[in-house]
């Protein structure tokens, strides 16, 4: 099968913080597992390069590419993932992914999504409020695109109750999305807008009282305005940014979620293993989620979404085995400790 996407990732290397490293080993393995048949790996690193890093991913055929921090990195390091939002020099469309992102199936359902469209999916939270929107909308001027939608942590558990679907049509509001996983036309070069807005949201809410962090750090907004002026945008299926709170509602069946995104942290992350890592997240965020509701579902419906979490984790420390990450991770932290 030719190779018609380019998945790409950003990986800062300048965090003493080895949980970008752990994260983007795992998704690499991912990757090499289930999509290098049919797409390419890019990590662009910023900082100084890791031998051991860099040998891990040549080995499996995946490109490492340097790349000094993006213009935002003054007030957003997580802004550097826009260095990554650049057109593909083969011609393949662009997958941008963040480091905590695991390829668990194949991609080519991909190529349903329309040529010309930005695609990414709904964000977990509603983290932008209205009055926030009103101020971009209105005394920014940038543009907004308007949508139906709920987010991932606010879906109507229409597969655990009926009556879910009674009145569950989403409100329309501001288009607000996850910016962990997001497909490029071919060619497209989204990196001056993204920035652009990200920057000027940035500066409008430092010093204003309405100020959050979603607004004066994070992408996620600027990502949303300079979609809206692309204005060509279709959602991206969650089986392709499939987050905790789709592990809660049971969404979608282990064999058909092709993309992990593996949102938030756990205790001690620098002190763990990747399948250590894998286990504590299950722990802290994927069991407790499925436990709290399933007293007020169908017990096997309960059954059905801790059988697909319980499936998707083996396949992950499965990857890590196989791969052997825990020993790699371990080699890269006794190197960057003789560095220190």
């Amino acid at each position: 099968m030719p190779e018609t996407l380019a998945c790409r990732t950003v990986l800062d290397l300048r965090c003493r913080n080895d949980k970008f490293i752990s994260q983007t080993l795992l998704l690499a393995a991912g990757w090499h597992r289930h999509c290098a048949g049919h797409s390419a790996l890019e990590v662009m690193y910023v900082g100084e390069p890791d031998g051991l890093v860099s040998s891990f991913l040549e080995s499996i055929s995946a490109a490492c590419i340097p790349c000094a921090p993006g213009a935002n990195d003054d007030f957003s390091r997580s802004s550097n993932k826009i260095q990554g939002a650049g057109p593909d020099r083969a011609g393949r469309r662009v997958l941008l992914v963040d480091n905590d992102v695991c390829f668990v199936g194949p991609l080519d359902a991909l190529a349903s999504i329309p040529a010309n469209a930005i695609a990414a999916s709904e964000a977990g939270n509603l983290r932008v409020s209205q009055t926030q929107w009103t101020l971009i909308g209105e005394e920014l001027g940038l543009p907004l695109i308007h949508r139906r939608f709920h987010p991932v942590n606010a879906r109507p558990d229409v597969l655990g109750s009926p009556l879910a679907t009674e009145g569950a049509e989403p409100p329309e509001r501001p288009l607000y999305l996850n910016s962990g996983v997001i497909l490029f036309p071919v060619g497209h070069d989204h990196r001056e807008p993204w920035l652009a807005h990200q920057r000027r949201i940035h500066a409008h809410f430092h010093d204003h009282p309405a100020r959050t962090s979603a607004v004066d750090e994070s992408d996620q907004a600027g990502f949303a305005t300079s979609v809206a002026a692309h204005g060509d945008f279709a959602w991206l299926p969650l089986r392709f940014n499939y987050r905790r709170g789709c592990f809660h509602l049971g969404l979608e069946p282990a064999d058909r979620i092709s993309i992990l995104h593996l949102t938030g942290d756990v205790a001690n992350g620098s002190e763990l293993d990747i399948s250590d890592r894998i286990e504590a997240y299950w722990q802290k965020f994927v069991r407790p989620g499925i436990a709290s509701i399933a007293s007020s579902i169908d017990p096997a419906e309960a059954h059905r979404r801790t059988t697909i979490a319980s499936d998707v984790q083996a396949a992950l420390l499965e990857l890590a085995r196989d791969y052997d990450l825990d020993e790699l991770l371990r080699a890269i932290r006794r190197s960057r400790a003789m560095i220190a």
